[in-house]
């Protein structure tokens, strides 16, 4: 009577599905402001490569 062969063995689900489940809609937030900020910084960090090449530009056309 305790034997539990005959039973189906119901796997549970991987933990990283549980939490996609919970907090899916949260972690598509969270996605959005982390790649805003990403852009950001990156838009800084770049800007004065940017503004070197140009005046290198400049400086070699007029040489």
């Amino acid at each position: 009577m305790g034997s539990s062969a005959g039973q189906p063995v119901t796997k549970l689900p991987p933990f990283h599905k549980l939490s996609s489940e919970l907090l899916g809609g949260e972690r598509s937030r969270d996605y959005v402001a982390e790649l805003l900020l990403f852009v950001l910084i990156t838009g800084i960090a770049a800007w004065p490569v940017v503004s070197m090449l140009i005046a290198v530009t400049r400086l070699i056309r007029n040489y």
